[in-house]
């Protein structure tokens, strides 16, 4: 369904503005990403007021998408399983973060170090489009 809005508005857009196929093709990837991530955006803003978590998943939302902006990460193949991951990330986290009042100074820092190392390990997931730069792979800029 959201293939198809893409496509109809790609070429009723291309149609007016007398673009060729490949501006089409760019404004139609355009389009579908930005239904995607309104979508998901939304779902997950559902999901975690349902869960009365809204405000908590909007700073773990916050905090997950500069993550992401500054350390890449992991792309998955089909669009409900990025729902599936994110919302997990983001309602799991407002989870954690409501019941760290729960939990002992030295179990918050367990729990900080076991998702430093996680992060750590998928994170910073190299693409085509955005590779991981030389220097980080260079031994001799390591500290």
């Amino acid at each position: 369904m959201l293939d198809y809005i893409a496509n109809k508005t790609s070429r009723k857009i291309t149609l007016y503005l007398n673009w060729d196929e490949v501006e089409e093709a760019k404004f139609c990837l355009g389009m579908k990403v930005l239904i995607h991530d309104v979508t998901m955006t939304m779902g997950i803003a559902l999901l975690a007021y349902w869960a009365g978590l809204f405000i908590e998943s909007c700073i773990m939302f916050a905090a997950f998408g500069f993550l992401r902006l500054k350390a890449g990460g992991y792309h998955c193949k089909e669009s409900w399983q990025c729902f599936l991951c994110t919302s997990s990330i983001v309602v799991g986290g407002a989870v954690l973060a409501q019941n760290l009042g729960y939990m002992s100074t030295g179990q918050i820092v367990a729990a900080y170090l076991i998702l430093c190392v996680i992060a750590g390990l998928i994170a910073p997931q190299g693409t085509k489009i955005r590779p991981i730069p030389a220097v980080v792979l260079s031994s001799e800029h390591r500290l």
